[in-house]
């Protein structure tokens, strides 16, 4: 145990652990504890709980104390920072009495970017202090207990939890951090394989890639899916037995380069010095590849190298992403794990089944014929090599692939041998031949809608499909983009070329604002707030076929789009496993 004695009846700070646990005590003061804790294994990682002031006049002095301690961090070890920092980061984590000031949370902002530590969620109630007040006038409550954490810790435990706990007898909530959970470095048994786009910057990749292309074509009888699984399969083999993990090739090369840098100056040694220096800054190159494609970051096109960034937005990601719990329609909660993943896979199930009513011919003779001559002549033309192509190279490099792992970028740096075939058999499918087994395999991913999502309704599915199948899907919708502004209804302000959304957002504002304004009149008006599912998800199938076919479609252009949304297989990603 270590202690700084409260003053009065605050500023106290303990430390506690049991026996048997190896912690070495860096400093201690009236508003910090700072600690090494190493494990078993000989992983070594920072503790640091933090006391804040809470005069307003004082507490600068909690920030320069906490940018002293991040001054003293050795880069590259793992960092947790918790604690009672009776400060809070935005507007949303305080409800009622004064509120704060934007300088206030600026500075404390301004304190973590310092020591480079992001807060990394809860569990639970969003606020951890109560002033209990029994008048609502003067009741208050915020968010001033915290756990923070460098990209270091949240890349080696990405399955850690904060929980903000029970508080019992006190104003606070406890903050409760869970590291249980899968152990760093090891492959969840569920996860699917993942082409790495660094590998494609290892000397002789590509010569591999193209084997494994030709060997799974079997002599040009086999198809694009059969060569795709041998070049997954051979290029995983040789990324295991040759290549390794990038990082640890890079730790040994930047030892080498300081062990070399060391040595007495000799011709040789200089040479040894350069040839060292691009071998680290080649790794260091894959590393920032690497990083850039788990972060998912889609904005940044050129520039620096930006590794520690992607490392913290993806470390940030994932975190977001992870479902730890859920709550069913009973108000029974279901923890992660098996019932966890069986309750969202039944919801699912349910979701996609089929419940046609029987008004399906009542609405479709309602619908009025639009597609004109011109527009058939538009639908009819030939689909050409060059649409295929432009399908491709509009889908990002690094967007994430579907169940077979292979993101785009694998296509285009080998479209010279990869291309013909690819293409003959992407206008084999367009010109109405069977979708191939394997293409339209569809994973289904959940991203959270709010920031702790409570309910499975919280959380939006997101399909990712196959790069081949993309193909076939884009060069459609690019053909109905052309058509589209002549059919959908002006009243559809989104999803269609030259329309915004924010048309619809900006009159549901000025209606509100009409109907708040209206003092008199002898009409009454109202409005409805309808909270609609995603449309996609509750369109029968049978109603879209009708609606293609009263709309004036050819019955050709009708099967194109019907085979591809019944052809489709979903496999349900939880929390990184299916």
């Amino acid at each position: 145990m270590n202690a700084w004695n409260p003053e009065g009846r605050s500023r106290g700070v303990a430390l506690f652990w049991r026996r048997g646990v190896d912690v070495t005590l860096r400093s201690y003061g009236r508003r910090h504890v700072d600690v090494d804790v190493t494990e078993e294994g000989g992983m070594v990682w920072r503790l640091t709980g933090v006391y804040g002031e809470s005069e307003a006049g004082r507490k600068k002095e909690t920030w320069r104390a906490l940018k002293l301690l991040g001054q003293h961090h050795q880069r590259g070890r793992l960092w947790l920072c918790v604690g009672d920092f009776n400060e809070i980061l935005s507007c949303d984590e305080k409800e009622g009495g004064a509120a704060r000031t934007q300088r206030c949370m600026d500075d404390f902002r301004e304190a973590l970017d310092s020591c480079e530590l992001t807060d990394i969620g809860y569990i639970g109630d969003k606020f951890t202090w109560r002033n209990h007040s029994r008048d609502l006038n003067t009741y208050i409550r915020e968010r001033l207990d915290r756990a923070t954490a460098n990209a270091y810790w949240c890349e080696v435990s990405p399955d850690f939890s904060v929980i903000n706990g029970y508080p019992r007898h006190s104003d606070h909530r406890p903050v409760i951090i869970q590291t249980s959970g899968a152990r760093p470095g090891v492959r969840n048994e569920g996860r699917t394989f993942q082409f790495e786009a660094w590998w494609l910057q290892e000397e002789g990749c590509s010569e591999v890639i193209g084997e494994a292309w030709e060997a799974g074509l079997y002599g040009g009888q086999g198809g694009v899916s059969a060569a795709m699984k041998n070049v997954a399969t051979l290029v995983e083999k040789e990324a295991k037995e040759v290549v390794g993990e990038i990082e640890g090739r890079l730790k040994k090369a930047r030892k080498d380069l300081e062990r070399c840098m060391r040595c007495p100056v000799s011709e040789e040694k200089i040479a040894e010095e350069a040839r060292l220096r691009c071998v680290v800054n080649d790794l260091e190159e894959k590393k920032n590849t690497k990083e850039k494609q788990r972060s998912r970051v889609s904005w940044l096109k050129d520039g620096n190298r930006n590794t520690r960034y992607f490392m913290a937005f993806a470390s940030a990601r994932r975190k977001m992403n992870r479902v730890k719990e859920l709550k069913k329609e009973d108000g029974s909660v279901v923890k992660e794990g098996e019932e966890l993943t069986n309750y969202i896979c039944s919801y699912f199930q349910d979701l996609f089944t089929s419940r046609t009513g029987n008004r399906l011919h009542e609405l479709i003779d309602k619908v009025e014929p639009r597609i004109t001559t011109p527009m058939h002549a538009v639908l009819d033309a030939e689909f050409t090599r060059e649409e295929v192509k432009a399908a491709l190279d509009h889908i990002g490099d690094l967007k994430a692939p579907g169940p077979d792992g292979m993101p785009s970028i694998l296509y285009k740096k080998h479209w010279h041998f990869m291309g013909d075939r690819v293409v003959d058999e992407v206008l084999a499918v367009l010109n109405g031949g069977p979708i191939p087994e394997g293409w339209n395999e569809t994973i289904v991913v959940l991203i959270p809608k709010v920031r702790t999502p409570s309910r499975i309704k919280d959380l939006r599915p997101i399909s990712l499909c196959n790069v081949i199948y993309k193909l076939v899907s884009k060069v459609i919708a690019n053909r109905l983009k052309i058509i589209l502004p002549d059919i959908i209804s002006d009243n559809q302000s989104a999803f269609v070329p030259g329309r915004l959304i924010t048309d619809n957002v900006l009159i549901a504002y000025e209606l509100s604002h009409f109907l708040l304004g209206r003092k008199k009149g002898k009409e009454d008006f109202a409005a409805v707030k309808a909270d609609m599912s995603k449309a996609y998800d509750r369109v029968e199938w049978s109603f879209l076929e009708a609606m293609l076919g009263k709309l004036g479609f050819k019955q050709c252009w009708v099967d194109l789009i019907m085979k591809c949304v019944s052809s489709v297989k979903y496999q349900i990603n939880v929390n990184g496993a299916l």
